[in-house]
């Protein structure tokens, strides 16, 4: 089993993290479980209703370990006594044995009611705090196998040594970011895409939104404006004005000239449409995970490095180009070589 013991970043990053540590589980046959997922859970069809927020892989023949032993899923009772391995002592949560354990039998399944935030943000402090102390301590092998990346530390989740650790009797808590795996992510890439399926208000939202894009377009392009925290991510190497994503607007709707062209513009900042005179441009709704979800129905995606639309891309398997630059050329557009799976889920 693999639990994710700490989160990372914002929804993009946790849904790239989230989709090599599914990549891995699915090829190892083994359990993934994701409590660090608690902020967005309740936007996906497979978190909503769960606690651990986990992923069970799928019958997987075609796997590179298919020919050793699949060792078995985990049971309920394996997931409270995992809870309580790390609540006791480790985190005090000012009440009674009996009461949270009442707590986790209640809640600790998938079930038809949603956990409350409490009960989400308990566990994973008590998965947090146990990840930490034990790496800490330098207890990285007993009682769970620990694996803390810091700075620009990686993990290569194919390697031999991660399958041993992930496929033993004992639980492995990862913690940190750059988990990847390879080629598995291209493998698996329906598997994840399934597991992170939105909710269905949300999903209507974002299909009412596309119905109305489309109905005077031929392709509609998705524009990222992230400002905001790009003010001194980098030292600003990203950040660009409104008027840079225009200017680039502009240069595509030339490349794409005799087409009907409308842009789906989403960002982290307050835009009036009259920066955009003379374009096409539709709004999102403003709703994080409808915007990211309505980038996956576009036929193009353009925008500075960010897993908010790699994973757009990803998921919608739509073509990204990245703004390196505020002056991004985006002479052949339709003709670039695409982004692999791998590439297009890099870090900014």
């Amino acid at each position: 089993m693999i639990v994710i013991a700490r989160n990372y970043g914002q929804l993009g990053n946790r849904l790239v993290l989230a989709a090599n540590l599914i990549a891995a589980a699915q090829e190892y046959n083994i359990s993934l479980v994701n409590p660090s997922f608690t902020k967005y859970a309740k936007y996906f069809c497979s978190t909503e209703h769960d606690l651990w927020c986990r992923f069970d892989p799928k019958p997987n023949p075609q796997s590179l370990v298919s020919g050793l032993p699949i060792p078995p899923l985990p049971t309920a009772n394996d997931y409270e006594v995992l809870s309580f391995r790390m609540t006791y002592p480790i985190a005090d949560y000012r009440a009674s044995r009996a009461s949270d354990e009442a707590t986790f039998r209640k809640e600790g399944n998938a079930s038809t009611t949603e956990p409350s935030a409490l009960s989400r943000e308990l566990l994973y402090r008590a998965v947090y705090l146990t990840g930490r102390s034990l790496s800490h301590l330098r207890m990285t092998r007993f009682p769970f196998h620990v694996v803390r990346l810091v700075d620009e530390d990686e993990c290569d989740l194919t390697s031999d040594s991660f399958a041993a650790m992930a496929q033993s009797k004992r639980p492995t808590l990862v913690a940190g970011w750059r988990f990847l795996a390879g080629p598995w992510l291209t493998k698996h890439a329906d598997i994840i895409r399934k597991h992170f399926r939105i909710t269905p208000p949300h999903e209507s939202n974002v299909e009412s939104l596309m119905a109305g894009i489309r109905r005077n377009s031929q392709t509609v392009i998705g524009i990222h404006i992230r400002q905001g925290d790009y003010a001194t991510f980098r030292d600003g190497m990203y950040y660009y004005s409104v008027a840079d994503y225009v200017a680039a607007m502009r240069r595509v709707q030339n490349e794409l000239r005799g087409q009907a062209v409308s842009f789906l513009v989403c960002g982290n900042s307050d835009l009036h449409r009259n920066d955009f005179s003379g374009l096409d441009v539709h709004f999102g709704t403003g709703h994080m995970v409808e915007d990211m979800y309505a980038f996956a129905k576009c036929d193009q995606l353009i925008g500075p490095p960010s897993s908010f639309t790699g994973w757009a891309s990803f998921y919608g398997d739509v073509p990204l180009h990245r703004m390196h630059t505020a002056q991004e050329s985006f002479d052949q557009l339709l003709h670039r070589p695409r982004l692999t799976h791998e590439q297009t889920l890099e870090a900014a």
